[in-house]
């Protein structure tokens, strides 16, 4: 038994170690086909061993991919992209496939735990099947310019489903963007339409990408198209329909959203996301009991078949989490809290349901001790639970709490706590300890080189100059360009010199716009209004006629009702702008003082 791993690749540096350590032991050899890498990513390769070769790309990840099986010499290929890694778990599960020698299957799919979003979790994660085992020198090869599929002598061929997960963190929103996927996706897709045109699998590709950019009515136009042709014993016949239907919720149209559900229901009737889009569906329209109803149903009906593409968690701890919400909006608190902890049982690593918790908790009448307590037993108190807890009451501005968590997650995981000794840092900012802030933002090259860091750093400097008294150049170390006017201009109004031109663009106002709000933030948050009176004074440089209105929303969010009030006011009679949440805001503020 011999396994050869055959991959494409492209500027996968940040990814590729992830990838190969997942399952450099359990493989014979490498095969690595790079498409015009200019990073790292070939050292890297040659770090493992791999063997590396060089492909011109023509527009077709099947011919690169197909390239890659033709260097295969194992007995077996396995398939991976380098932004996916094996779960250690099924490690032994993989080897035995690759061990049937004589067995009568030749193709196996695993489970592909997709995640999206922001970050990697597991509340935002879709199961899909995909082929991952190929039996080498049987003439399976890839079809199809992009989202490509395998095919056989004899067509497509007979696949054998195995529980194997692996994680694909390429439709993170970070590695979206840096990789312009949809743009490339979109031009691949059209050509294989004009070749093909009518083909359901490619119209239900084409949606996808019009939806993942907020284009819901060009998506449904795709997917009623591919809808017409559709099999229901075709693989994306069930994330066809759920497409559908989140794509009449962005569009209200509730009538088709109901419709689809109940076709959902018909064709795929053990599948539990259906009744769980059903259960949303009510919920939002205001529909409580009948919600309830739909969430307990998606609890019996127990997890989806395994063979089918399916969210995570439909079956356990989101309808668990939903029905918390619905009982709170119904005046059940008690009852409330306990589905929240049933969610949390099910799933630990749900920040959704342990912020919830929080906020029953806190609503209950509970001391922040007590809450803490009741968070930490739920919790699997390891590092990742502990930097979860730790963002959870930094997110309530509860900088103590969240710096003993920051604290204990690095004495769980000293080699690994970037991210925590960063949390610690910025906790030790916000409680006005601005040296021990400094040295914790400075104490590892992985720490300074964060550019979030380096900024706030620089404000340590700035708020507190016994801190870490820094030349300017030193102020700007580590920091992106608006990031480092804004500071450098910062700087200046604190020492009562006249402000620096932040940009000599005041037509592109997105360059330092976005930094000095980031400063503005931060400032609030920390309370030094009188280091935020001064840097409110960096917005003059700002042509832009929304810029009181954002300050105005800043100011509200974080509790400075009259400053909101007065910034919008200053909104409208200087720019004569203003929109609806800023109206919300004047009204709420004028009601209450008001009433004060």
């Amino acid at each position: 038994m011999s396994i050869s791993l055959c991959m494409i690749v492209k500027n996968e540096e940040e990814n590729l170690t992830r990838c190969l350590n997942s399952v450099k032991d359990l493989v014979s050899e490498i095969i690595l086909v790079d498409t015009g890498s200019t990073d790292r990513t070939v050292s890297i390769a040659r770090d493992f061993g791999a063997s590396f070769f060089s492909y011109r790309w023509n527009d077709s990840f099947s011919d690169a991919r197909n390239y890659a099986l033709s260097k295969a010499a194992g007995s077996w290929i396995l398939v991976m992209d380098a932004d996916e890694e094996l779960e250690p778990e099924d490690r032994s599960a993989l080897i035995a496939l690759a061990r049937e020698e004589d067995g009568a299957s030749e193709v196996f799919c695993g489970k592909t735990l997709c995640y999206s979003g922001d970050r990697a979790d597991c509340c935002n994660l879709l199961v899909t099947m995909n082929v991952r085992l190929i039996r080498n020198g049987k003439g399976y090869r890839y079809v199809g310019r992009v989202h490509e599929q395998l095919s056989g002598p004899e067509g497509p061929p007979r696949m054998t489903a195995s529980g194997i997960r692996f994680y694909h963190y390429g439709y993170l929103s970070s590695q979206i963007e840096k990789k312009e996927k949809h743009g490339r996706n979109i031009a691949l897709i059209q050509k294989e339409l004009e070749d093909s045109p009518g083909n359901g699998f490619m119209l239900f590709n084409l949606g996808n990408e019009y939806l993942a950019l907020g284009k819901a009515e060009d998506a449904m136009d795709c997917y009623r198209e591919s809808y017409r042709t559709l099999d229901p014993a075709y693989g994306y016949g069930t994330m066809l329909l759920t497409r559908m239907i989140l794509c009449c919720e962005q569009l209200g149209r509730d009538e088709d959203q109901a419709r689809y559900i109940l076709e959902g229901l018909r064709l795929y009737p053990r599948l539990t996301d259906f009744e769980y889009l059903r259960a949303c569906m009510l919920h939002r329209q205001g529909k409580l009991l009948k919600a309830v109803r739909s969430c307990r149903k998606c609890i019996r009906m127990g997890p989806p078949p395994s063979d089918m593409n399916s969210v995570y968690g439909v079956s356990s701890f989101k309808p668990y989490h939903r029905l918390s919400v619905l009982y709170e909006q119904l005046g059940e608190p008690e009852l409330a809290l306990r589905y929240c902890r049933k969610a949390i049982r099910l799933n630990p690593r749900d920040r959704e349901a342990f912020a919830r918790m929080a906020y029953l908790l806190f609503a209950k009448g509970c001391t922040p001790v007590q809450v803490k307590s009741s968070l930490l037993r739920l919790s699997d108190k390891d590092f990742c639970s502990f930097l979860m807890l730790s963002d959870l009451f930094y997110d309530r501005r509860m900088y103590l709490e969240a710096l003993q968590f920051a604290v204990r997650a690095q004495k769980r995981a000293p080699a690994c706590c970037t991210a925590a000794r960063y949390d610690e840092g910025v906790c030790r900012f916000f409680l006005g300890q601005y040296r021990r802030a400094y040295r914790c933002l400075s104490r590892t090259p992985d720490v300074r080189a964060d550019s979030r860091a380096a900024f706030f750093r620089a404000l340590c400097s700035l708020v507190d100059p016994s801190a870490a008294p820094v030349e300017t150049d030193e102020l700007s170390f580590g920091l992106s360009a608006a990031d480092a006017a804004a500071a450098t201009a910062f700087r200046a109004l604190l020492k009562g010199e006249p402000c620096p031109i932040l940009s000599k663009n005041r037509k592109e106002p997105h360059l330092c716009a976005d930094s000095i709000f980031g400063l503005l933030e931060i400032l609030l948050r920390g309370g030094l209004l009188n280091e935020f009176t001064k840097a409110v004074q960096l917005l003059n440089q700002i042509d832009d006629r929304g810029v009181l209105i954002r300050l105005g929303k800043l100011c509200y969010r974080y509790g400075y009702a009259e400053l909101a009030c007065r910034e919008l006011k200053r909104s409208i009679c200087v720019t004569g702008e203003i929109d609806a949440e800023g109206l919300s805001i004047l009204s709420k503020t004028l009601a209450a003082a008001a009433k004060g």
